[in-house]
């Protein structure tokens, strides 16, 4: 009766309401919770880039507020304008 019923699979395709309906226990474990763990794992990484990008921004700022250019020196234009694209 098993192989009569293999043979019956092998020549219909795959549907979830046929095949897979009573194994939802089995479609959470392997599928489901996988998923799950990839994503979490994915915005993990995502969350530290951004505070590492975060912190990045506010050294820059921080740079650029510690720099203060002279007003007689022919960079004085140049190091302001650099200063307000660190703020922007």
């Amino acid at each position: 009766e098993a192989s009569a019923k293999s043979e019956v699979l092998e020549d219909q395709p795959l549907t979830f309401q046929r095949n897979l309906w009573d194994r939802f226990d089995f479609l959470w474990k392997n599928r489901i919770e996988a998923s799950q763990g990839l994503l979490q794992k994915v915005c993990d990484v995502l969350k530290s880039r951004a505070e590492l990008e975060r912190k990045y921004g506010e050294s820059l700022l921080s740079l650029g507020e510690s720099i203060g250019p002279e007003a007689g020196n022919s960079l004085h234009g140049a190091v302001e304008a650099m200063i307000v694209n660190f703020r922007n």
